[in-house]
């Protein structure tokens, strides 16, 4: 049994079991360990050794305080390997939710478990982030060499961090390509998001677990009391990313509410139309019940097709995800100004 993505041969079948995980799940399971205690020893346990050796390579033992900061970072690699777990499994819910409404439409997400774009993302973002941390995330009294082993452990735990980053961008881009297809939609009166709440409460999951991931990626230079003016920038420009990682892949669900909103008004208008005007012409000499009867029935119908959602989700989602962003940001920002001012 391989931990890596199972090959299939002509004539032979791939075991769903290991080509329907990620990779870190694969190396579990290769190791006969169950997923929390491989979660633990290789999210916690491994980064806490490796910065003791480099502790000890570089003579720092008069920062050995560094071993809690990277424990708790651990902390961040246990969180990412279950966040990244949950996002699949929804995604995986998702495309068997979806199934009968994408009208045989294919949903590919087999990139999802791929060792290679995990490892891709881990690189390209490691040359792009980790340099600021090395730089300016420590106290100037470190060398060069000292910074390099000093980050040894958060670029061994951004390997899980960064393949929950992947996870993230491509169960986002999968509710994008379902909301692309031509879907066979839920009547309104049976519900009023017709049938794409799923995919709207997916979206808010995802980007509550990257507001989490963002306060773990924070948490180890607030306790080491070393907010540098660019880290804090870089945070909060990310945290104000997260408007875009939930409205962005929404955009063409809530083109197809709308659109179905905008077909039953063009439907009903025409009926309303042509009963106004059969009432004003009969006004004077009393109105037909069955008249009455009609538009009370065409007025319930127009009441209806307005409780179809402009998004596919409630309007109290927005508000609660905007007070956690700004709440968030905000902390952030005010670093930011109280470092730049040394306030």
């Amino acid at each position: 049994m391989s931990f890596y993505p199972s090959t299939v041969y002509p004539g032979a079948m791939a075991d769903a079991s290991e080509s329907s995980t990620l990779w870190f799940e694969r190396l579990y399971a290769y190791l006969r360990l169950p997923f929390w205690a491989g979660a633990l020893l290789f999210g916690v346990g491994l980064p806490i050794a490796i910065a003791l050796m480099a502790i000890a390579a570089g003579d720092l033992w008069g920062h050995l305080p560094l071993v809690i900061v990277v424990a708790i970072y651990g902390g961040m690699g246990l969180f990412t390997q279950v966040a990244a777990r949950t996002a699949r499994r929804r995604v995986e819910g998702i495309d068997e939710y979806t199934k009968s409404m994408r009208q045989g439409n294919p949903l590919n997400i087999g990139p999802l478990y791929s060792r290679r774009m995990a490892f891709l993302t881990f690189v390209g973002l490691e040359l792009v982030v980790r340099p600021l941390y090395i730089f300016y995330g420590l106290s100037p009294g470190f060398t060069l060499a000292q910074r390099i082993l000093v980050g040894l452990p958060f670029i061994y735990v951004d390997l899980f961090a960064y393949t929950f980053v992947w996870v993230l961008a491509y169960s986002f881009y999968a509710i994008y390509k379902v909301g692309q297809m031509e879907l066979s939609l839920k009547p309104f009166t049976e519900d009023h998001s017709l049938g794409l709440n799923p995919l709207g409460r997916l979206a808010l999951m995802l980007t509550g677990l990257y507001l989490l991931f963002l306060l773990f990626n924070l948490l180890p230079n607030v306790l080491s009391g070393i907010l540098a003016a660019p880290i804090l920038a870089f945070q909060t420009f990310l945290g104000l990313l997260a408007f875009a990682f939930f409205f962005l892949p929404l955009l063409p669900l809530r083109q197809k509410l709308n659109r179905t909103r905008r077909d039953l008004h063009a439907q009903l208008s025409p009926r309303l139309t042509r009963l106004y005007a059969t009432i004003n012409e009969e006004s004077e000499g009393g109105i037909q019940r069955e008249l009455v009867n009609e538009l009370t029935l065409l007025k319930a119908m127009e009441e209806d097709i307005h409780q179809i959602y402009r998004w596919p989700f409630d309007t109290g989602v927005v508000v609660r995800l905007s007070v956690i962003v700004f709440s968030t940001t905000a902390i952030t920002l005010s670093q930011v100004i109280a470092t730049f001012f040394g306030l």
